[in-house]
């Protein structure tokens, strides 16, 4: 169907409403007389409409109008009106007092009924027949004073039987909460099968009608919370909901729901009657903004709603009978802005945007409905109120849009389905294409830490193997033992980041290794890769792939360390300048490197090797306090050894076994990791000794230089010792690939074959650094390459031909052909 037939069927629509057969005849009510000698009930009720009699402060007692002379003291007030518009004298907005109707004609017996909507703000209706008189009932209690009267609005229903040719009708009614009081809205007198099921059909439409608003504000409001970003539905649904509200409180079904029958129930019920009233239109113009963004202007809006929210805040404080005051101004404001909404649509319309034209046809018979109700409310239009229903057309042509739109989107959804598997495909070999010419490995990994692709080629270029489903601890990790500390510490770092949000990986990504040394035929020494990571969220913003970017900066990493150590000396010496006693530091560091080597002697002695984890740590306590101690006057350097221990702390090792529960004795083998700490920290003293030396020429003067030769030559039978008494091999110069495997196969199987090498290399370092302090920097600088290589050795698990010749074989042959002079 397309709009031109969709206006059609509204604009019949609009007609059939318009020319229907109203059931609202005019009467000819005379000085407070009606005659029905010619009116044919079978046409439909007739409007108690005209002149009635009116008894100002009074409450006629029914029994006196037996005595038809009363008559003659009533004053005629127009019905419907207020009172206080009546320019009568005396009559002002709060008061009491009875109307009068004399009905004559009746032909025959019969059924009538009353029908009585909204008349401020409480009343009683009497039915006088002869010397009969029946008390209809009324809504709210009627009294002279505020304190005595209770208000009620409403719709009133009630039948009686006339058997005379006449009767009377008389109401007391009272007013002292409304800003209107007296008979504000039209009395409907009818046949009463024919007036209760015209009421009866009114409130079938009209709760038919609520019910398609109630659904149509649920819907939209799932729409909304399913897509967040669609804040046209958000609106809608509040549209809808503030049309249910303002239904309830208009028949004052509101009130009651919340509060017995009194002026709590009326006064709340009217707050929301007016408070829907004023935020209606602002929070439709949200709507219309969100769908036609560029056709409203949003400093219009906001004046609009600060207008509305004003109204608002007045009806929320104020009693009724003054925010109704604003009636009239408010609906000045709802026709310019309903004027504004047409326009703006129809240009949208003219340019054809999107739903344009049928959101406008929808506008138009809304914004006539509502008009219509204006002009019925301030009686310039007779009745019924078509507004609900109106809006009910709109609400049902916006849920034609949402169809279509739902069937776009299924349609786009189709569509991409069938193409999405292509475009993944094509996607994902653009990605390959633009990894493979990066020089650097680029792979991610889920919480089983297994490579998934796509990955950059040069990966497989750089471990020298296809890396795809392989855990990280298998080809980058490869020289972390599986039950080292170290090897529980990152693994528990990297499965701790998946699932969980940014600010937990922030706290976690500082303890990712940063660099590791990676084996290599083509290179003894290893190559030098730099890790750095990059987390990939899902869309609940949770770490779901850790993406790995590895460097080889293996060529940069002589110059970068050469730097490092420049950088390092030049910050020494700024602080040693600054620092007056120069000659008091020189003692200072002499006594810290002695203590230090004097530590690691006790560390590398035999007696070490079957002393337990508990003896490492107090050794190392001891050492580090100490130190720390000695060169608190060197800040610079005191920060530089407190970096280096952070990540071993005596402190929080020991607090895991008193509070944690964990036993030291069942952890990794600390002897090697307190003798690496104390070898950084006694380079860390060498450097600032030598930047002393430029300011103090006396020599440092240390115990161990004697007992270097000695020391080499202990490390050469360790190796010997190694080689002969455990791989059988005699001359190194005569291994081939036979005995190679075999030696391999041996180190497999070596009871502490770890244990060993990480003792060899610890050796090694600690010669290196005896060397260093009696400057034989040469010397030194050979054997710190010869413990790396010590120290690149895989674990015992992961060990073979080529690690073995490159980590052990190679370096035993430089250490026995070495003769220091």
């Amino acid at each position: 169907m397309n709009f031109k037939n969709i206006f059609k069927v509204l604009l019949l629509l609009k007609i059939l409403i318009i020319l229907s057969p109203s059931s609202n005849l005019m009467s000819k009510i005379i000085e407070g007389v009606l005659n029905l000698e010619t009116h044919k009930f079978q046409e439909g009720a007739i409007s108690l409409e005209g002149n009635w009699l009116f008894f100002h402060n009074q409450f006629l007692d029914p029994k006196k109008l037996i005595n038809e002379e009363i008559l003659s003291k009533g004053i005629k007030i127009k019905v419907p009106g207020a009172w206080r518009k009546q320019n009568i004298q005396g009559l002002d907005r709060f008061g009491y007092g009875s109307y009068l109707l004399k009905v004559k004609g009746i032909k025959k017996k019969m059924d009538f009924a009353l029908k009585v909507k909204d008349v401020g703000t409480s009343y009683k209706i009497f039915i006088i027949e002869n010397n009969k008189i029946k008390m209809l009932g009324g809504l709210g209690r009627p009294g002279e004073k505020k304190e005595t009267s209770n208000p009620k609005y409403g719709t009133f229903f009630s039948d009686f039987l006339i058997k005379e040719k006449s009767f009377f009708i008389l109401i007391h009614i009272s007013n002292f909460h409304h800003r209107d009081g007296g008979l504000t809205n039209t009395i409907k007198l009818g046949e009463k099968n024919n007036l209760r099921d015209e009421i009866e059909g009114m409130k079938y439409k009209s709760f038919f009608t609520l019910g398609i608003f109630l659904i149509m504000g649920i819907n939209h409001i799932i729409i909304f919370f399913q897509r967040r970003e669609d804040k046209g539905s958000f609106w809608f649904s509040i549209f809808c909901f503030v049309i249910v509200i303002r239904f309830l409180s208009l028949d004052s079904y509101l009130g009651t729901l919340f509060f017995p029958p009194g002026p709590l129930a009326f006064s709340f019920n009217y707050k929301f009657r007016f408070l829907t009233f004023f935020l209606i239109v602002p929070i439709f113009w949200n709507f219309l903004n969100f769908l036609f963004d560029k056709f409203f202007h949003d400093n219009l809006l906001k004046g609009f709603w600060i207008i509305s929210l004003s109204f608002s805040s007045i009806t929320i404080i104020a009693p009724v009978y003054i925010f109704t005051e604003l009636t009239e101004f408010f609906q000045v404001i709802i026709l310019l802005s309903s004027a504004y909404m047409i326009i703006q649509l129809t240009r949208a319309s003219l340019k054809s945007v999107t739903y344009a034209n049928i959101c406008l046809a929808g506008i138009v018979f809304s914004v006539f409905g509502v008009v219509w109700d204006l002009l019925i409310v301030n009686k310039i239009l007779p009745p019924p109120q078509i507004s609900l229903f109106t809006v009910a057309i709109f609400i049902l042509i916006q849920s034609y849009i949402i169809s279509k739109k739902f069937s776009n989107a299924y349609k786009t959804a189709e569509n991409l389905n069938i193409k999405l598997e292509d475009k993944v495909q094509k996607r994902t070999k653009e990605i390959s294409g633009l990894l493979n010419n990066l020089e650097s490995a680029i792979f991610s990994v889920k919480k089983d830490l297994k490579v998934i692709p796509p990955f950059s080629q040069y990966s497989e270029t750089l471990f020298k193997k296809n890396i795809e489903g392989k855990n990280i601890f298998d080809f980058l990790f490869f020289n972390i033992e599986k039950e080292s500390r170290k090897y529980t510490q990152a693994n528990l770092s990297f499965q701790s980041i998946f699932n969980d949000d940014e600010l937990n990986y922030s706290f976690i990504e500082v303890n990712f290794p940063q660099d590791v040394i990676l084996s290599d035929t083509e290179r003894p020494e290893g190559r030098k890769l730099k890790i750095s990571y990059s987390p990939i969220y899902d869309k609940n913003n949770l770490v779901e792939r850790l993406m790995f970017i590895v460097e080889d900066i293996t060529e940069f990493e002589k110059f970068y360390q050469e730097a490092q150590m420049d950088q390092l000396s030049y910050n020494f010496i700024k602080e040693v300048l600054t620092i007056e006693e120069k000659d008091k530091l020189a003692g200072i560091l002499e006594n810290s490197i002695k203590s230090g080597f004097e530590t690691l002697e006790d560390l590398l002695s035999p007696k070490s090797e079957t002393a337990g984890n508990e003896h490492f740590l107090k050794i190392y306590k001891a050492i580090i306090e100490k130190i720390t101690s000695d060169v608190k006057i060197m800040p610079i350097l005191n920060k530089k050894i407190h970096i280096k221990t952070a990540d071993f702390d005596y402190i929080s090792l020991m607090g895991e076994q008193d509070y944690g529960g964990k036993k030291v004795e069942e952890e990794t083998n600390y002897q090697l990791e307190v003798t690496d700490k104390i070898n950084d920290i006694i380079d860390y003293l060498l450097i600032y000794d030598n930047v002393v030396k430029l300011f103090h020429s006396e020599p440092s003067k240390y115990p161990f230089e004697d007992s270097i030769q000695e020391k080499v030559q202990d490390l050469k039978l360790l190796l010997t010792g190694l080689f002969e008494k455990t791989f059988l091999i005699q001359d190194t110069n005569k291994i081939d690939k036979v005995s190679l495997a075999k030696i391999a196969n041996l180190a497999k199987s070596y009871t502490d074959f770890d244990k060993k090498i990480g003792h060899i290399q610890q050796k090694t370092k600690f010669i290196s650094l005896l060397l260093k302090a009696n400057k034989k920097e040469e010397a030194s600088k050979n054997f710190s390459t010869l413990a790396n290589l010590f120290k690149q050795m895989p674990p015992q698990n992961k060990i073979n031909e080529t690690s073995l010749n490159q980590n052990l074989i190679l370096p035993y042959k430089e250490i026995l052909n070495i003769e220091l002079s």
